[in-house]
This record gives structure tokens, sequence and C-alpha cells, in this order.
């Protein structure tokens, strides 16, 4: 291996009285930014071929990284050496590689003895970039699966309040065809009060006008009445008595009191006597009530003759 490489003598021994660092090869500051860990690995600028799927990842160099730089740039013992590994995009003879991982090629520089002093310290910078990689992936997922959560749990309050709008959409439906029934009952329940009430007016105009007709028939018929029982008291022996009894009464008083004036006037009966005045003798000769009514509808036949050739009959309303 050290021939196929090849072997350069230290440098140690043409300049004795320079520096570990002097002896070291000056790179510009594009050259010291390209290598990511120092002057002996060269990490790529971008890592997309390690972060794909973990989010955004900056390609700062982790804080360990960093650390071990620091120490390799301050350790004795390493910058006494020249550089022993070298990153390169070609191969050991010039050719290309075709592979996207990151390949070392070493460059035997000094013996076999410090190879091994180096090696381990290479592998716990890769170990090392590889656990920070590791954990700010963890991170990444981490959030990742904390948006989903929040997003689940978004999602589930969103669909509960979807639930909770088609619930109230439904019990508004509901009290909405509730009330659209209830407001039909009560205009089929007006509707059927006012058919009511106009057949209870119409009723009672029927009766108002059946009551006027019994009013009026019957005012008819106490007329009628009260002339019927005219007449028939009229034709009554009752009638008679009383018509008797008032007859009497007249004449008596009207004779009596004659006499009374005649006294009062100074005519008395010493004076001037009326022996041609016989009272018993009237009254013997007064007839009996058959034969009084008799000769009284006798003479009213006579008169109602002489009445009716004299003027028309007249209405037995009027």
């Amino acid at each position: 291996m050290m021939h196929s490489l090849g072997h350069v003598p230290s440098q140690d021994k043409e300049f004795p009285n320079r520096s570990a660092d002097e002896l070291l090869p000056r790179r510009g500051p594009r050259e010291r930014r390209a290598s990511g860990i120092g002057e002996h690995v060269g990490i790529p600028a971008s890592n997309e071929h390690l972060s794909k799927g973990a989010g955004d990842v900056s390609d700062e160099a982790p804080p360990m990284l960093k650390s071990a730089v620091y120490e390799k740039n301050h350790d004795p013992c390493i910058n006494a050496s020249p550089p022993l590994i070298k990153s390169s995009s070609n191969g050991p003879d010039g050719g290309v590689l075709s592979s996207d991982a990151m390949f070392l090629t070493f460059e035997m520089t000094v013996a076999p003895i410090e190879m091994t002093v180096e090696l381990p310290k290479m592998i716990w910078i890769v170990v090392a970039w590889g656990g920070e990689m590791v954990k700010r992936l963890t991170k990444a997922h981490q959030k990742m699966n904390a948006s989903r959560d929040q997003f689940d749990k978004a999602m589930g309050q969103h669909a509960e309040v979807l639930a909770r709008l088609e619930e109230l959409e439904t019990l508004r439906s509901r009290e909405q065809e509730a009330a659209a029934a209830q407001r039909e009952a009560l205009e089929a329940k007006l509707v059927t009060e006012r058919e009511a009430h106009e057949a209870e007016k119409a009723a009672r105009e029927m009766l108002e006008a059946e009551l006027e007709d019994v009013k009026s028939r019957a005012a008819r018929d106490a007329e009628r009445l009260k002339l019927e029982g005219r007449e028939e008291f009229l034709k009554s022996s009752e009638f008679d008595t009383l018509l008797g009894k008032k007859a009497g009464g007249f004449f008596k008083t009207g004779f009596l009191g004659c006499v009374a004036q005649w006294r009062a006037n100074g005519y008395s009966e010493d004076e001037h006597p009326a022996p041609f005045l016989n009272v018993q003798q009237a009254i013997a000769e007064m007839p009996d009530e058959e034969d009084a009514q008799e000769e009284g509808e006798d003479e009213e036949e006579e008169e109602g003759a002489v009445g009716s050739e004299a003027t028309p009959p007249s209405s037995p309303l009027s």
C-alpha cells in the first residue's frame, strides 16, 4: 500500500528550524471553507443525499463537529504532521467516482503509526456528526408528529363542530316544521271558528226574524181575540146584567138628583103635587129580561138595516 500510494520524505529534515505550522501548505479562504473538518476530511456543502424526508436541516456543521475540529487544530501531535487524508471527487488513479456517498482518499505522507493515531479521531468525528444528524432528524420527526397530532386534533374538533352544526340544523328544521304545523292548525281553527261565528250570526238573524214574525202574529191574534172576546162579551148575559145595573144606577141617581134639584129650587110636594107619577105602576109594567132582549135585538136589526142603506159596510179590523 505504501508503494502504490508513494512515499514522501519528511520535511523536518529539510527545514529543521521551522515550526509545524509553517511547514503546512498554505491554502486560501475558499479552499479552507471547502474542507468541512479542517485540512484532512472534506464534507460536501450539500447534504441532500443524507436529509431526504427529514425536513429542513441547516448546512452548518454540528457543534460537536466544530469542537472536534477545534481540538484537531490545537493538537500539537496532529499539527506537527502533514495532511494524511484528502477529500477528492476523483479516484487514486485520477478516475471519476460514480457513487453519491462520501468517499475518502488517503495519501500516505508519514509513517503507518501516525495513521493509526488519526483514524480513530476521524471515526469519532463521523460518528458524532451522524449522531447530531440523527438527533436533528429525531427532532424534526417529533415536530412532524406533534404537527400531525395538532392537525388530527383540529380535524376532530372540526368534525365535532360539523356534527354539532348538523344537529342544530336538524333541530332548527324540526322546530320550523313544528311551528309551521302549529300555524296551519291555528289557521284551520280560526277558519272553523269564523265559519261557526258566521253560522251562529245567520241563525241568530233567522231567530230574530222568526221572533218578529211570532210577535206580529201574536199581536194580530191578540187583537183578533180581543175583538172576538168583545163581541162575545157584548153578547153575553153578563154584559146585560152589568148594563142593567149601570142603567138602574144612572136612572136612580138621575131621578133622585132631579127631585133634589126640584126641592132645592122651591118646588115642594105639598105645593106642586104630581098624582100622575106612580112608581109602583111603572115597576109592574116593566117587561121580563127575555122579552127585553128580543125587543132590543129587533131594534138593533132595524137600525142596522137603516145604517147599511145609508153607509157602506166597514172592515172588521177598522
